[in-house]
């Protein structure tokens, strides 16, 4: 998993950093973090909590990702309606911080998918979702109508306004957009998977709890 992943991260950096979406859904919940300074949200220091997440995968990362996927929706599931996680970005309600969550696991998909030239098209309600929070995210950020003529092709998205990282928005609290969102997103209440074939191999992705084949 020495491909190139995203950026300056190799594969297997970005499975490990889109996997804490996962684990961290348990880890705010049952030990509550207080709010970081600024330093947290740099690029640098995302960058090396990834690469410090490489260990956690162990000698088999497809094994401990669907493990870790599997977790994170029993956790949830089990969560009363009022669950309150303490995260670097705040205390929130844990039905605020669940949309970040699902999005980080669709664009981090896709962005392994794309490293590894993997022909997949998500759930459609997964993109949906995901979709929301970006907009979510953008319109926080003034860029909204921006991105709305780009993606209805009536303007070109500029470049100021071209890439809303779900590891750089998280920098702002999120608000709720639903408390119940459609499964099989990380947000839902259920245990309901998707199925994928790829060319080898089957995993649990790092998205919505799927189990997959992948050449990982």
């Amino acid at each position: 998993m020495d491909e190139p992943g995203l950026g300056e991260w190799n594969v297997l950096e970005l499975v490990a950093h889109t996997n804490r979406a996962h684990t961290l859904v348990e880890s705010y919940l049952v030990h509550p973090q207080p709010a970081a300074g600024p330093e947290y949200f740099a690029e640098s220091a995302i960058a090396q909590r990834a690469r410090d997440a490489v260990d956690a995968l162990g000698d088999d990362p497809v094994a401990t990702v669907r493990r870790d996927a599997e977790r994170a929706l029993a956790v949830i599931a089990a969560s009363p309606a009022d669950a309150v996680i303490g995260s670097p970005m705040g205390s929130m309600a844990l039905s605020a911080y669940l949309p970040s969550r699902s999005a980080e696991l669709v664009i981090h998909g896709l962005d392994l998918a794309r490293a590894l030239t993997l022909p997949v098209a998500p759930p459609a309600d997964a993109i949906i979702a995901a979709l929301e929070w970006v907009g979510a995210v953008a319109s926080r950020r003034k860029v909204a109508v921006d991105l709305l003529l780009a993606a209805t092709g009536r303007a070109a998205l500029p470049l100021a306004s071209a890439s809303i990282d779900p590891a750089a928005a998280a920098r702002a609290r999120p608000r709720t957009i639903r408390t119940a969102w459609p499964s099989p997103t990380l947000g839902t209440r259920s245990s309901q998977e998707a199925t994928w074939d790829f060319p080898s191999g089957s995993w649990a992705c790092p998205t919505w709890a799927s189990r997959r084949s992948s050449t990982l």
